[in-house]
């Protein structure tokens, strides 16, 4: 089953995500850890932003990312 939410725990990734144009549409703290979190709808654009986010190092700053 594919996930709705996508939690992110990480400020710099939600400062990523925020600035290309995602927002949050939840904020909370995880119930076993006590860590807080935002919860971001998983579409496609997050994916793409989410995998280019973990292959930074390997695109150029001129990848388009609009959907």
């Amino acid at each position: 089953m594919a996930k709705i939410i996508y939690r992110c725990y990480s400020e710099a990734l939600k400062d990523y995500l925020n600035s290309n144009g995602q927002t949050y549409v939840i904020k909370a703290k995880d119930i076993k850890t006590d860590v807080p979190f935002y919860g971001y709808l998983n579409t496609d654009k997050l994916e793409f932003l989410l995998d280019k986010w973990t292959h930074k190092e390997d695109l150029k700053d001129d990848t388009d990312i609009s959907m």
